[in-house]
């Protein structure tokens, strides 16, 4: 089946179990499900095409994923890509992904596209806390330096995975600009939304909140004033306890059995 994901995450997955097994086949279907995102025809379009009636329609008619590329990271090759840019938790997996693989398979052409969107995303799309996503619309990156305060989304799941990129390229080459940007992540985002009984999350992490303003501005609707306890869609409070549990492990390990 020629396809990929909607979600990157497999292909991360899929290097990890490589490196356990040492079975190519799993470093292969990685690459290949990389390689495809954004060639033309867009296997979005020919999936619609075979299955019209299971999808669900914009308001226009237009299916969200065939209407908004961007947003699956499946608008341009990799090659091609020259900003951050759709969904933000999308672009920091993949990116995870290739970061990996560039690793792992020596690739020069793959670290050449993770330092080109690194940088874009460091240096021109990401706040001084090294939260990213501006907006709500699209949990999505905006334009060069378009970072308000009251309105950012800073989802926490992709500060996580800002983390996950960064790892990945402190491991392809060792640079403390990397670490610094998982150091402030960690401290700013990550740790900063789970509250001390562990059991109330934020989902997003503005960098100013007026909560008088929150109930009469529709601008705001993506903003909490305090901590919830779930969400609708609840990928950040299991993303950011997994997480945190892996903090916990690896503090407690013996100095010559941790690992980075």
């Amino acid at each position: 089946m020629h396809g990929y994901d909607g979600h990157p995450e497999i292909e991360l997955a899929l290097a990890r179990l490589y490196e356990a097994t040492k079975k190519q086949r799993y470093l292969t279907l990685a690459n290949y499900f990389v390689e495809q995102r954004g060639m033309e025809p867009h296997y979005y379009d020919i999936e619609y095409e075979k299955r019209q009636q299971s999808c669900v329609p914009k308001s226009d008619g237009t299916p969200w994923m065939i209407k908004s590329k961007a947003y699956s990271q499946a608008h341009l090759p990799l090659s091609e890509q020259r900003t951050a840019t759709g969904h933000a938790v999308r672009f920091v997996y993949l990116m995870t992904a290739v970061a990996h693989l560039a690793r792992l398979r020596q690739n020069e052409q793959q670290r050449q596209i993770c330092l080109r969107l690194w940088q874009n995303m460091v240096r021109r799309q990401i706040y001084i806390t090294k939260a990213i996503v501006s907006q709500g619309a699209g949990e999505a990156f905006s334009s060069d330096y378009d970072l308000p305060n009251d309105t950012a989304y800073a989802e926490s799941c992709a500060s996580i995975g800002l983390m996950m990129f960064a790892r990945r390229m402190l491991e392809m080459e060792l640079d403390g600009r990397y670490a610094d940007v998982m150091e402030r992540a960690l401290y700013n985002t990550v740790l900063g939304s789970i509250a001390f009984d562990g059991r109330h999350y934020f989902y997003v992490n503005p960098l100013e909140v007026h909560p008088k303003t929150l109930r009469s501005n529709g601008i705001y609707n993506h903003v909490s004033p305090v901590r919830r306890r779930w969400f609708g869609c609840a990928c950040c409070p299991p993303n950011i306890a997994a997480f945190s549990n892996r903090l916990v492990i690896k503090s407690t390990r013996p100095a010559s059995t941790r690992s980075m």
